[in-house]
Formats: C-alpha cells, structure tokens, sequence
C-alpha cells in the first residue's frame, strides 16, 4: 500500500524534509487506510518516529496525528456535501474504524455532528 509513497520518497532523493513537505503536499497518500500511523510510516522509509514526527510539526506547523485527523475530516465533509453515502460509509471510506470515531472528530473539528451538519445542508437546499 505504499508503493505510490515510495516512489515519491525515492523521487525526493532520500531527503526527509523534502518528502514530508511533499508528502504532506500529495495529501499523506494513503490517509484512508485506517492502518495508517507514524510507526508503520517511520518504518517504511527507515526513519525513527521522532525524526519524522519533529519534521512534521516543523515543516507543516503541526504533528502527524493532526495533519491525519484533518485530512480525513476534511474528506469527510466534502463526502458528506456531495454524496448521499450513509455516515458508516463515509467514515469508512476516510479511514476511520468506525462512525462514533468520526463523528467525535467531526464534531471537535466543525463544532456539529455530522448528522446535523448533513440535516442543515438538506434543509438549506430545500
């Protein structure tokens, strides 16, 4: 599953910051696999946890886990705006194990559920 990610750490030269910055840039390829972690990360591209994790914070302004989270909340939303899939299957389809996880993430991130933010977008295209 990381094939697309090592192609673009090997067209990087090798060069950490370069393939963060870019990685970040390609929206962290494969935010959906809800396997996805820093761990699996740094051990795929040889780097320790720390390294990666202090080159995300200090290229993007923010962690691993943060940048993550709002990749597939942002995913999420866009779903929910223009397709009719159920919550389930969205949550699913951005890489979140389950839909109360996304719906707490949801609701941290947009300050609604995402039930009410779907009622609120039928209600204003009546």
């Amino acid at each position: 599953p990381f094939e697309m990610m090592r192609t673009l750490y090997d067209a990087c030269g090798g060069d950490k910051k370069m393939f963060i910055v870019e990685g970040a840039a390609h929206g962290v390829a494969y935010f959906h696999d809800p396997a996805l972690s820093l761990s699996m990360l740094s051990a795929e591209f040889g780097m320790s946890m720390s390294t990666l994790s202090r080159e995300f914070q200090k290229n993007l302004g923010k962690g691993f886990l943060e940048t993550l989270h709002q990749m597939r909340i942002e995913e999420a939303r866009a779903e929910i705006e223009n397709t009719e899939l159920s919550l389930n299957q969205i949550a699913e389809a951005v890489g979140y194990t389950n839909v109360l996880t996304m719906t707490r993430a949801f609701k941290k991130h947009y300050g609604q559920t995402p039930g009410s933010f779907r009622k609120m977008l039928e209600n204003t295209n009546e």
